[in-house]
């Protein structure tokens, strides 16, 4: 039986740093499999108060920042009800691991919800078998990562980063 911590969603970043320093885990030099397994144990040993909780795996190769950039984005979802129990918002917590972009990458991308899995171990699982998860940690080395932590969608009028 695991045992769970529970916390609220505004302590995810900090929960996190603490768990990746414990890990060894350093931003500048980032160990891809080392951050999944740090993210997939956020998940399975920490309970957060809300509403929904929800994974999400991104990649893909996109220009943010003025430069081509290859994105592999471990997504932590939560959603939050009011004190009536209505719908308040939604936080996303992002672990993202940044790639040089480069041919074999580009050509990697996809977006999967848990929820269009029966279990969050068959999530993980299939997650794990997707060459756009398994090339970039096998074959390339990563520039740098960031976690952040937002409300992407408010029944409130601005959106802000916590």
């Amino acid at each position: 039986m695991i045992i769970k911590s529970v916390i609220k969603s505004v302590e995810a970043i900090s929960y996190v740093e603490k768990m990746l320093k414990k890990a060894g885990y350093n931003f500048d030099n980032p160990d891809p499999e080392l951050a999944w397994n740090v993210f997939k144990e956020f998940f399975l040993k920490t309970e957060v108060e809300c509403t929904e909780d929800a994974l999400l795996f991104e990649c893909g190769t996109y220009d943010f920042t003025g430069e081509d950039l290859f994105y592999l984005v471990f997504v932590r979802q939560f959603s939050l009800n009011d004190h009536e129990e209505e719908y308040d918002h939604t936080e996303q917590f992002h672990f993202i691991i940044y790639y040089k972009a480069c041919e074999e990458l580009e050509k990697l991308k996809i977006s999967k919800w848990s929820f269009d899995c029966n279990s969050f171990d068959e999530y993980f699982q299939y997650i794990e078998s997707l060459e756009a998860f398994k090339v970039p940690l096998e074959k390339y080395v990563p520039i740098n990562s960031t976690i952040n932590h937002e409300i992407i969608l408010s029944r409130r009028a601005n959106n802000v980063n916590i």
